[in-house]
């Protein structure tokens, strides 16, 4: 009778050998798994950037996560495109762009139809 071993994160069958015991506690729960070592260096590395995370917002006095966001996403030079699909969202969430955004829309509005009469006034 043969023993398969699989990986509870990402479900890969691999050799007993390879499998690493990872647990997981947030008080009063903890829970363990049996992960190949692609997913116990990804899980490691998920688990620092939280604690990274968690330690930026402390120094901020506790501020919103969204306003940590943005400094986040300057961390990951070597993924760009996940910290704009991570934190682009954010980015209307910090204090004085949407209100920026909402004036410069207006302007752009105004110059337009400032242009349109000007150029049917031409041409008339």
């Amino acid at each position: 009778m043969a023993v398969r071993y699989f990986c509870d994160n990402c479900g890969r069958e691999t050799h007993s050998a390879d499998l690493s015991v990872m647990m997981i506690s947030v008080p009063p729960h903890s829970e363990t798994f049996d992960v190949c070592p692609s997913c116990a260096e990804h899980m490691t590395s998920e688990l620092t950037r939280c604690r990274e995370a968690k330690e930026r917002r402390e120094l901020l006095g506790g501020h919103d996560a969204r306003s940590v966001a943005p400094a986040m996403a300057e961390r990951s030079p070597s993924r760009p495109a996940g910290s704009l699909q991570r934190y682009g969202a954010s980015v209307l969430d910090v204090p004085g762009v949407r209100p920026l955004i909402k004036t410069a829309s207006y302007a752009a509005i105004f110059v337009f139809f400032f242009l349109a009469v000007t150029v049917i006034s031409v041409i008339r």
